[in-house]
């Protein structure tokens, strides 16, 4: 892997919005199912992807086959949603993560993490977890709270040696 931390199971995975896209037409199921050899590790997404999806004309158009009744079962069983003292965490983290992408990144005019993908930093800080993304601004925002993230492509790594 190209981080020096390796991800120890049990553990669970959030998947950023573009992290799931390109896994989910290729690794099926991959929502809420047992990984690996026990301890076992699990992948989640958000809520919020759907409502990223629903809400961008460009997402919708390019991934359209998300709204296939296949995926939109294994997104609704496969949605990480925090409850009772996780939530309240979850809830703290964000608000924590918003205001750093407003001193970091707002005030400089550059592009932060979405919401999605503060959620997403969130949940895995909370729980704690991995997030699993690609984007550059989410990672570097990760590191800032010692929260772990890992590329898409270490995913693929783990789920090839189990």
């Amino acid at each position: 892997m190209s981080r020096e931390t390796k991800p120890a199971a049990p553990s669970l995975y959030i998947l950023d919005t573009c992290a799931y896209f390109r896994l989910a037409r290729s690794v099926r199921p991959l929502l809420g199912r047992a990984f690996g050899k026990p301890p076992h590790y699990k992948i989640f997404v958000i809520k919020r992807l759907v409502t990223e999806h629903l809400g961008s004309p460009r997402l919708r158009s390019k991934f359209h086959w998300i709204s296939e009744n296949e995926i939109q079962n294994e997104i609704a069983s496969g949605t990480y949603m925090p409850k009772g003292r996780k939530k309240s965490t979850v809830d703290e983290a964000m608000s924590f993560l918003r205001n750093y992408v407003d001193d970091v990144y707002v005030a400089e005019a550059k592009p932060g993490p979405s919401p999605a993908d503060l959620e997403a930093l969130a949940v895995a800080f909370a729980i704690p977890g991995f997030v699993v993304s690609d984007d550059k601004n989410l990672r570097e925002t990760g590191k800032a709270f010692d929260i772990k993230t890992i590329s898409t492509f270490d995913l693929l790594e783990i789920l090839l040696a189990d």
